[in-house]
């Protein structure tokens, strides 16, 4: 999880100015000292934040709602390759670069965010070269989590993928509870593409968890009903 909170010079500005508790960083002082071009953003569902090949703008960072990372074949086909949840960035890889975006943001949800000027973040960078490093570092943590996805892949079962996927999004709605409701922000196709699981094994997993009393399920309102035992059969498997 790529949380503000988490880097001591990239923070988000607009977290101090709205006193968030879903985003607990700030930018470093010699950015939140500066005239920051932030922007408060709201999206419908379904609406882009920005498309694939679109010119980076800034950092965003999420404030409420589920927003997911595509990546759209020639085929006009797509796989949601992330899904992030309020208290995460994105946006970073283009604006470090200086690249045109590689893939798609896509509201799931009713979506909230904050935006930090390229600018600002780029002078940011000249003055201080920590906050440069602290870009770098939530590359790594993407390339980290992108290989333990494809080591969950090849080394665990699909009951284990599907129980780690309602594991993760559970914590992401409420870290310490034990019992937590939530919708579902995407498709089974989507969550097909996130889980390597066809879209009929899903079926049979969400069957087969409600029946073990680990979940419960309608119409696509998720209740995790022993987080404790998704964990445990996470390491089990």
């Amino acid at each position: 999880m790529n949380d503000c909170s988490h880097n001591s010079s990239l923070h988000c500005a607009v977290c101090r100015a709205s006193n968030s508790h879903l985003l607990e960083g700030q930018l470093d002082n010699i950015v939140a000292e500066s005239n920051l071009r932030k922007r408060c953003l709201d999206f419908k569902k379904g609406e882009p934040i920005f498309l694939e090949g679109d010119p980076c703008e800034g950092v965003y960072c999420l404030k409420k709602g589920v927003i997911a990372i595509r990546k759209y074949g020639s085929d006009g086909t797509s796989a949601v390759m992330k899904l992030i949840f309020p208290g995460q960035n994105f946006g970073y890889r283009s604006v470090l670069f200086d690249k045109p975006h590689k893939t798609s943001a896509e509201a799931l949800t009713p979506v909230s965010l904050c935006m930090l000027s390229k600018y600002d973040v780029k002078a940011a960078i000249d003055k201080n070269p920590k906050v440069r490093q602290d870009l770098i570092n939530l590359i790594e943590q993407d390339l980290g989590a992108m290989e333990e996805k494809l080591l969950l892949t090849v080394t665990k079962t699909i009951r284990s993928r599907f129980a780690f996927l309602l594991f993760t999004m559970s914590k992401h709605i409420d870290p310490t509870a034990n019992t937590v409701t939530f919708h579902l922000p995407v498709s089974k196709k989507d969550l097909s593409n996130i889980t390597g699981i066809t879209v009929e094994s899903l079926s049979r997993l969400l069957k087969k968890f409600k029946s073990l009393g680990l979940i419960d399920e309608k119409k696509g309102l998720i209740t995790i009903l022993d987080r404790e035992a998704l964990h445990e059969m996470i390491q089990e498997d």
